[in-house]
């Protein structure tokens, strides 16, 4: 159980370094966690937020229950107002991925559109573009998926993220939805730069210094190098391509109504020099010791550590999962 008191200043009910750091990677604490009683609530009395706030901060430090004062239950609500940014926010012709060539696109469900079906009128949605998923016309030919290019003809780059950052300015959060085109990846789909595009990660930036919360929805057919995206927004949500109905899916996951529990069946790179990048054997016959960085004549970079910077298997949750070997509880059939 969670104390009231402070440490450091931070209430142990929303200290991370208290009951994650120290208690389950220290200690090797592996049991359920619940507060004190409203203990979440009464730190908005030592000036850490309000409900909502010092609910997330009780969440980020691994607290498992609220006892009793139910932000948690009350402050994951369909409400305020919305930025929904990105050139792949409302964009039919990318929801199905590339080789999907049977697939009646005009019953994709945009992400748009998910939010509005799962919010109805309970919350405000204020959508802009922000950015082409490429600033080449040429190049966006090229991956427009049956030829439907969706490059801005009237308005310039500048133009589309100075509009996306005054509309994201007036909104409670901001929701960036982006990543590559269908066509950008799969058969004869070879790139040189696994990031985001420029133009798509300058708007992503100027997002950030608004101050508001930004949660990125990343499109992709492949693993990306996003190790900027990694360090500075608080959630990732990564969609690959999910299909007609993948905006209802991601609006589910998105606004809590289903638990997100999906793991990587690949290995994401810090950049694209570690590629090609293992899970399941070494690189040479003189790897590097666990747990170091460098070691001379050893299988190692000198400016990026060895590690993915999503491992093979890596996913987040609400949730935590235990794996573990299948053990016989009894070595018959019941009642032989």
């Amino acid at each position: 159980m969670t104390a009231f008191n402070e440490v450091d200043g931070i209430p142990a009910s929303g200290n991370k370094w208290l009951m994650t750091d120290v208690l389950r990677d220290q200690w090797g604490f592996d049991g359920f966690v619940v507060t004190d009683y409203t203990a979440i609530n009464e730190m908005t009395e030592h000036g850490m937020g309000d409900l909502q706030t010092v609910s997330a901060m009780a969440l980020k430090a691994r607290v498992d229950l609220d006892m009793i004062g139910e932000g948690f239950l009350t402050t994951l609500q369909k409400k305020g107002r919305i930025a929904l940014v990105g050139p792949l926010a409302d964009n039919r012709w990318n929801m199905a991925g590339t080789w999907s060539v049977a697939v009646d696109h005009t019953e994709s469900v945009t992400v748009l559109e998910g939010f509005r079906n799962i919010l109805g009128d309970k919350a405000e949605i204020h959508y802009a573009r922000g950015s082409n998923i490429v600033d080449d016309p040429e190049m966006d030919l090229r991956v427009a998926p049956g030829r439907k290019p969706s490059f801005d003809t009237v308005r310039s780059p500048e133009q589309l993220r100075a509009e996306a950052v005054a509309v994201a300015s007036r909104c409670d959060v901001i929701v960036a939805v982006m990543g590559e085109a269908a066509e950008m990846s799969g058969e004869s789909a070879s790139r040189t730069e696994l990031g985001l595009p420029g133009s798509q990660q300058k708007l992503l930036r100027a997002l950030l210094k608004t101050g508001k919360t930004v949660v990125l929805v990343l499109f992709t057919g492949r693993p990306l190098t996003i190790t900027w995206e990694q360090e500075n927004i608080p959630a990732i949500l990564n969609v690959w391509f999910g299909g007609t109905q993948g905006g209802n899916a991601i609006a589910d996951v998105i606004f809590g109504d289903v638990n997100p529990s999906g793991k990587l069946p690949v290995t994401f790179p810090r950049n694209v020099g570690q590629i090609p990048i293992y899970y399941n054997h070494k690189n040479t016959g003189r790897p590097l010791p666990e747990g170091e960085w460098f070691r001379k004549f050893r299988s190692n970079y000198l400016d990026v550590p060895n590690d993915p910077l999503y491992p093979f298997g890596f996913g987040l949750s609400y949730s935590t999962f235990t794996y573990s070997n299948i053990e016989l509880t009894r070595n018959q059939e019941p009642g032989t």
